[in-house]
């Protein structure tokens, strides 16, 4: 068959365990104002992280930030007493084990003006 790549099995578990491994370990932070988003992105993210650790507000965020590493941050950018924004400028002026933590904004807001100011958080 010419022109179409052909699969073995044993290629495809490689390529799982390859998968597999890279997110042995891999702990993601998600910051959230609504449970009912928690929960959703900690549904999708469980099966393939080791670990999934939840947070309220920016605040509870920044506090947990402080304390162990992670390798991703999800953070809401609307949420009470800090907000996603104010959040990730607070935890990118402070040194600790966190402070070039990739930040990926959540928001249901598409307008350029947001996504520059997160850009620029």
């Amino acid at each position: 068959m010419k022109g179409r790549l052909q699969s073995s099995p044993s290629a495809a578990a490689a390529t799982s365990a390859a998968a597999s491994e890279a997110s042995e370990g891999l702990r993601v932070l998600i910051a959230d104002d609504h449970e009912v988003n928690r929960r959703a992105f900690s549904l999708i993210l469980q099966p393939v992280c080791a670990t999934v650790t939840l947070a309220e507000d920016g605040r509870q965020a920044l506090d947990i930030l402080a304390q162990e590493p992670f390798d991703l941050v999800l953070m809401d950018l609307n949420m009470p007493r800090l907000n996603g924004m104010q959040a990730t400028r607070a935890l990118r002026a402070l040194p600790g084990p966190n402070q070039a933590v990739p930040v990926i904004a959540l928001s249901a807001s598409v307008s350029p003006t947001e996504q520059q100011a997160c850009l620029a958080a």
